[in-house]
């Protein structure tokens, strides 16, 4: 193996080793941090005393009214309560994998008329292109049709590049399922 390649592997093994692996990254350091709201202010809540959450407005710049706290255990058992007691429930399954899948299969449909779109404005272009050959063949002046050749094949360029894939069809039975396990 000669020396660049070598160095080339080094330099490209050291960048993987600084990389932040998942393991290191930094988590929010409790269940429902950057994730709550003051009621009052819409501001965010924060701890503010000792496993006690508050508003931050309130507690930091004196803006908000609110000075009531709620305890973190508390707080968290009543969030995952309610999660456990209303969501798990089996109508509301229900009613979320339908609304799921119905959501998903909307997305697919409008993507996929998008997709439509591009395909036609892509069979368009092409068809432009061949007019814009066909009259330098004819004998017009390159130079005179340059710049129309050079938007076209640039168009054409952005159409075949934007290929996005549809996102899967979701059928609210398979969702219901899962979650009912």
């Amino acid at each position: 193996m000669d020396q660049d390649l070598w160095d080339a592997a080094k330099a490209y093994q050291g960048h993987l080793d600084k990389r932040t692996t998942f393991n290191t990254k930094q988590r929010p350091p409790n269940l429902l941090s950057y994730l709550l709201k003051c009621g009052e202010c819409g501001g965010g809540m924060s701890i503010v005393s000792a496993r006690r959450y508050g508003c931050s407005s309130a507690r930091n710049k004196g803006t908000c009214n609110c000075r009531t706290t709620i305890g973190q255990d508390v707080l968290e058992e009543k969030v995952i309560g309610a999660l456990r007691a209303r969501l798990m429930e089996p109508e509301l399954t229900k009613v979320f994998c339908d609304e799921y899948a119905a959501t998903l299969n909307r997305l697919r449909m409008e993507q996929n008329a998008g997709i439509t779109r591009y395909k036609k404005e892509l069979a368009k272009v092409e068809k432009e292109m061949e007019k814009v050959y066909g009259a330098i063949i004819q004998g017009v002046a390159a130079s005179f049709i340059a710049g129309k050749a050079k938007a076209l094949e640039q168009r054409k360029h952005e159409l075949v590049v934007c290929d996005v894939p549809a996102p899967p069809v979701c059928e609210a039975a398979v969702l219901r399922s899962h979650f009912q396990r």
